[in-house]
């Protein structure tokens, strides 16, 4: 290794890291439907319950919301920029329905979304244990962005 001279100081010269570009660019062009596939996965293991009573507009299910504010979350976009993606997603068939805008504010208010959140975190924290796994990447997303909400 070289070393240098900088501000009165010798310093080793680190060799740069050698980067597998094609693996970081197939990741990056798949980030999104891996993450559909293991919101998706995830959320319908879970088995949430649908609760309706026949009064009223009837809620949306409680697992499609939970999805859309993972990916809403994710995106770090706004209500309304998100659509575009739950509409994707609904093409899909990841959520039944694409809720408005202002619906996603309110269901972000709710406590009980608290609880299915720490769960689902538990599970795919369970699931996720080799880190070669494409969804590890996804999860230290996850891991991040759960903590900023």
């Amino acid at each position: 290794m070289q070393t240098k001279l900088t501000s009165r100081r010798w310093k080793r010269q680190k060799k740069p890291k050698k980067r597998d570009w094609s693996r970081y660019n197939r990741y990056q062009v798949e980030e999104k439907l891996t993450l559909f596939a293991l919101l998706n996965d995830a959320i319908n293991s879970m088995e949430i319950e649908y609760s309706y009573k026949g009064n009223g507009r009837p809620p949306f299910w409680m697992g499609d919301m939970v999805k859309c504010l993972i990916l809403k979350t994710l995106n770090g976009d706004s209500s309304r920029r998100t659509t575009a993606d739950l509409y994707i997603a609904n093409t899909l068939g990841i959520i039944s329905a694409v809720p408005h805008y202002n619906s996603i504010c309110n269901y972000m208010l709710m406590d009980q979304l608290t609880g299915y959140l720490e769960s689902l975190y538990r599970l795919i924290a369970v699931q996720v244990k080799d880190p070669r796994r494409k969804s590890m990447e996804i999860l230290d997303t996850f891991q991040c962005q759960m903590l900023h909400w």
